[in-house]
């Protein structure tokens, strides 16, 4: 049977995708990402085209092989790829950005996760690793990052040179125009991986329990949010507008129209107050939006409000249900819930802020965040 008819067997065959259909669809498929299957051991089970393109090998070369072929030499030194597994084994994902290594011994910069692979008992059956080459952007993104460097220098140097400030001037809008132009292809290649892993998604989902829609839900959230706000930059460059900003209202019309549709059954109010948003700080804001709703609707019950506002240089978001709230004795520090731990990481390291978690004296659970509007991304 060819890999095509496989593919269509998959697409068709009842129930409409179990997890292993799932991730076999996207070795087959997903060329852009390498996708690497591991056992228990960390030993290679699967190895998709992706894998082959990115990394060089073929299947044959790495099956049964440890993992740490595709780490640098000092990773494995440092105890890198082990900390990594630990960690997802651990929590559950491990974020994965850092430099890699071919078959040839070149080197390049990947973005993307490792996530544990559990059967039902909760019993450890390997991991999966999805990632994606980046250097390009990577190199970009130092380059703009030292030539911005340079030229906020000798701008200092020489602010009183009227000349020299509208060279500089000049400088930034071709750098400006460089950047857009990469973006606008990024994000047309982006936007169709996040159209198709959200349909798959959407497929697995119709055929899960009740505890697992609700896993199903998050992701969709997640993936509909960021690709919301690809959304949003897209049509930014596509009509010439400045692409590092996003409006905050124009945001939260899409994420709050793409929640109520996914979390049908619960009503979301949302009152935003209009603002400028970096573009980083708004891409930590979609997921922990679409986090802290599916929350509510998890834990919670009625209506689930959420509100974005400003006071001076204080950005606060805050999330409110009518369900029962949280437990007398709730412990953040020992929670040990992955979803109220993302929502910490989200506000404390991207968005530089805080976050707490209460009782409404009306009833329900309330979580806000508050972070500055101006925070260095640097």
């Amino acid at each position: 049977m060819s890999a095509k008819d496989q593919s269509q067997r998959r697409l068709t065959h009842k129930p409409i995708l179990s997890s292993d259909e799932l991730v076999a669809l996207l070795e087959e498929n997903v060329e852009d990402y390498a996708l690497i299957v591991t056992d228990p051991d960390n030993r290679i089970i699967n190895w998709s085209r992706g894998a082959e393109q990115v990394f060089g090998y073929k299947a044959e070369e790495v099956l049964g092989k440890d993992a740490r072929i595709i780490f640098t030499p000092e990773d494995n030194s440092l105890l890198v790829p082990e900390q990594e597994f630990q960690s997802a084994k651990t929590y559950g994902r491990a974020a994965d950005e850092r430099w890699h290594i071919r078959k040839d011994g070149s080197r390049f910069w990947a973005s993307g996760s490792l996530t544990a692979l559990r059967d039902a008992e909760g019993k450890l059956r390997g991991t999966v690793k999805i990632l994606r080459d980046t250097t390009e952007r990577k190199r970009l993104e130092d380059a703009l990052r030292a030539e911005t460097e340079t030229a906020r220098t000798e701008r200092n140097r020489a602010e009183h040179e009227r000349e020299r400030a509208e060279s500089s001037v000049r400088e930034i809008a071709h750098l400006n125009e460089l950047l857009r132009r990469a973006m606008a292809e990024a994000h047309h290649r982006i936007k169709n991986s996040f159209q198709m892993l959200s349909a798959l998604i959407e497929m697995q989902r119709e055929n899960e329990n009740t505890d697992a829609v609700l896993d199903f839900v998050k992701l969709s959230l997640h993936v509909r949010s960021l690709s919301a706000i690809h959304d949003l930059l897209t049509q930014d460059v596509k009509t010439g507008v400045e692409f590092n900003t996003v409006s905050a209202k124009d945001l939260f019309e899409k994420l709050i129209r793409l929640m109520q549709k996914t979390v049908q059954g619960r009503n979301i109010e949302a009152e935003v107050q209009e603002m400028t948003l970096p573009l980083q700080q708004a891409t930590s804001l979609a997921p922990l939006i679409s986090e802290m709703v599916v929350n509510s609707v998890k834990h919670g019950e009625g209506d689930i409000s959420v509100a974005l506002t400003r006071s001076d240089n204080i950005i606060r978001l805050e999330v409110n249900d009518q369900g029962p709230g949280f437990a007398k004795d709730f412990d953040l520090k020992r929670s040990g819930h992955t979803g109220v731990e993302l929502i910490e990481m989200l506000v404390a390291h991207d968005l530089r802020g805080q976050v707490r978690f209460e009782n409404r004296a009306e009833g329900g659970a309330r979580v806000t965040a508050t972070f500055p509007a101006n925070a260095d991304y640097a």
